[in-house]
């Protein structure tokens, strides 16, 4: 069962709500918190977990002053035992904190009826219903994970895309934007490596080349790139790839064939005549002589390979299909690509909330008042080469001067 203890007073409110909830831990729980007025504002925290967290967060009370407090000791029944779950709760606004015991047997239709009215809800209890203030669209309250809650009435959600998770960026903003009624288009990782299935490629990890890439989707080009190729022992990576990633991740995720044809000679326009040239220059040569000053050693003899030739051969014997197919090779150089390296590896994210749901002037949402939504949560994605740092920037500037007027 839950516990309550509230002060009004004198003293200091918190360490005495934390000694009376000490005296109540008999009761069974799965989480604590309080909240104390320091005489301008409410501050709260709470936590999963026994009372010794929350007296440890809050230094025995010491780290939040007033003489007015209310704890609060949980037994989870409508949501799971989590710190948002946890007692007490916000209204919009941070001007209420409220806890309760038992249930709110109706809490449901209420919960739904406010919903409808725009209210938003953070955590998964029947208590929150209780701590919504009747303020329909008139600011943001936003209740963070150690239990504490800020008011604003504007909000600028920033919080990008699903790029670098390590950074903080797991998705986490595009589900909250959906939660709220905003599309959003599919996530996928971008200016990512790319994942490539070849025998040789283990034996090429890290050279670098110049090269120009044609991403083939079921056997059609879309999309062709120029640049440094270096091949790794995944596949491949480099600006150019990161390029045509974009358009690989989402054809992989839907089932599509996805391959590279890779000209390791895009300077020369028409191979067959330089390759007849320079085999009348260098006779009497090996394929792999030929090749000497034009490609890496290794890479070399992997694409005398691909067209089924042996590096050892007199170039002078090359019949004119084999001609053909040594051309082949070197200007269509076949690579399977079976997937990328992930949001983890990934500089942006293709996809987000729809840009029909945002004024392009102001990135205010068209669904609510006061919430601007910039970055890398909108779907905007752009090319290498600072792009995607300045429609972000732009972004922001745009919501600030919004704002501001």
């Amino acid at each position: 069962m839950c516990g309550i203890v509230g002060y009004i007073g004198k003293n200091q409110a918190a360490p005495i709500v934390l000694d009376g909830l000490s005296k109540l831990e008999y009761r069974g729980y799965d989480s604590a918190g309080m909240a104390i007025f320091d005489g301008s504002k409410i501050n709260i925290t709470k936590s999963v977990g026994r009372l010794k967290v929350l007296q440890e967060l809050t230094h025995d009370g010491a780290t939040m002053p007033g003489n007015l407090g209310i704890g609060h000791t949980r037994w989870a029944t409508h949501g799971a035992p989590s710190d948002v779950n946890s007692h007490p709760h916000f209204n919009e606004k941070g001007t209420i904190a409220v806890v309760h015991n038992g249930i709110i047997e109706n809490y449901l239709p209420l919960k739904k009826k406010l919903e409808s009215k725009g209210y938003h809800f953070i955590s998964e209890t029947d208590t929150e219903v209780v701590a919504l203030s009747p303020s329909r669209r008139g600011g943001w309250s936003v209740q963070l994970a150690d239990g504490s809650g800020l008011f604003a009435p504007h909000v600028i959600a920033a919080m990008g895309g699903s790029a670098a998770p390590s950074m903080g960026t797991d998705g986490t903003g595009a589900r909250l934007m959906q939660a709220l009624g905003h599309e959003i288009t599919p996530l996928y990782p971008a200016l990512v490596q790319l994942r490539c299935s070849h025998p040789a490629l283990k034996g090429l990890k890290g050279i670098r080349t110049q090269a120009e890439l044609t991403l083939m989707i079921d056997d059609q080009a879309i999309l062709r790139e120029t640049g440094e190729l270096l091949l790794t022992d995944y596949g491949v990576s480099g600006v150019c790839v990161f390029q045509l990633s974009r358009e690989a991740a989402p054809a992989l995720a839907q089932g599509r064939s996805v391959r590279l044809a890779v000209n390791f000679l895009p300077e020369i326009p028409s191979l067959l005549p330089w390759l007849d040239a320079r085999i009348r220059q260098l006779a009497p040569a090996s394929l792999l002589a030929l090749t000497t000053g034009v490609l890496p050693r290794l890479l070399a003899q992997t694409v005398i390979r691909e067209a089924r030739l042996s590096p050892d051969m007199p170039a002078e014997a090359l019949s004119e299909s084999e001609k053909q197919a040594l051309c082949g090779a070197l200007s269509a150089f076949p690579l399977v690509v079976t997937g990328t390296q992930g949001f983890a590896n990934a500089q942006v994210t293709r996809g987000g909330v729809s840009l029909a749901d945002v004024d392009p002037s102001t990135m205010a949402s068209r669904l609510f008042d006061g919430l601007h939504i910039i970055g890398e949560l909108l779907d905007v994605d752009g090319p290498c080469g600072g792009y995607n740092l300045h429609f972000a920037f732009a972004g922001a500037l745009a919501a600030a001067k919004a704002i501001a007027d």
